[in-house]
C-alpha cells in the first residue's frame, strides 16, 4: 500500500478523542487547548456519564480515550485490557469477563509509552469496557484504544501523539476504502 493511499485513509477516518472533564485534570485542559485537525473532542462530564459517548461511538472509525497518570509517572501507558468490573461489581451482567483492545498500531512509535500488563477497575476501564462491549455486540468497525498520559505532556505533545498514532495504525486491519 502506498504512503499516499495511507494518507488518504487517515484523512478520511472519523476520529474521536475523549477524556474526563475536570478543571484539575491535566488531560482535560490539554485536550481543550490542543489543536487536533481531523479529530473530534469529547469530555465526559462525570465518571458515569457514558451514555452520550456510547451513542456517538458508531459514528467513528477510531476512538481514543486519554486520562491522567499518577503525578510521578515517567512514561505514558497503553491499557490493552478492559475488565467487566467497576469496583466490586460487574459493569454488564452476562457480558464477558474482559475485552482486549481492537486498535492495532505500531507500539514502537514512542519510547515514552509502555503497554500495561495488568488491568484496572476504575472509571477509565469502565468507559473503555462499555465502548468495547457496544463495538463487539453491534459488530462495529470502530477501533478503540485507551492511554494514560503523564503530566509532562503538553498541547504539542498531544498533537504529536495523535499524529504518530494515526501514522502507526496497522492498515491491513482497517477498511480499505478511504473514499466511501
Amino acid at each position: 500500500m502506498t504512503h499516499d493511499y495511507q494518507d488518504a485513509i487517515i484523512s478520511t477516518m472519523r476520529k474521536l478523542i475523549y477524556t474526563f472533564f475536570g478543571y484539575n485534570k491535566r488531560c482535560s485542559r490539554i485536550l481543550y487547548k490542543s489543536e487536533l485537525p481531523g479529530w473530534d473532542k469529547y469530555w465526559l462530564p462525570r465518571d458515569h456519564a457514558t451514555g452520550k459517548l456510547l451513542q456517538k461511538s458508531s459514528e467513528y472509525d477510531l476512538i481514543i480515550g486519554i486520562a491522567d497518570r499518577n503525578k510521578n509517572a515517567a512514561r505514558h501507558r497503553f491499557d490493552p485490557l478492559y475488565v467487566n468490573k467497576y469496583g466490586r461489581r460487574k459493569i454488564v451482567p452476562d457480558a464477558p469477563e474482559s475485552y482486549r483492545f481492537n486498535l492495532k498500531f505500531d507500539a514502537s512509535f514512542s519510547s515514552d509509552f509502555y503497554t500495561f500488563t495488568s488491568s484496572t477497575n476504575g472509571p477509565c476501564n469502565r468507559t473503555a469496557f462499555l465502548l468495547m462491549h457496544r463495538i463487539v455486540c453491534e459488530k462495529l468497525d470502530t477501533r478503540l484504544g485507551f492511554f494514560h498520559l503523564c503530566r509532562k505532556i503538553d498541547e504539542e505533545g498531544l498533537q504529536s501523539f495523535c499524529n504518530k498514532l494515526s501514522e502507526g495504525l496497522d492498515f491491513d486491519d482497517l477498511p480499505q476504502t478511504p473514499f466511501s
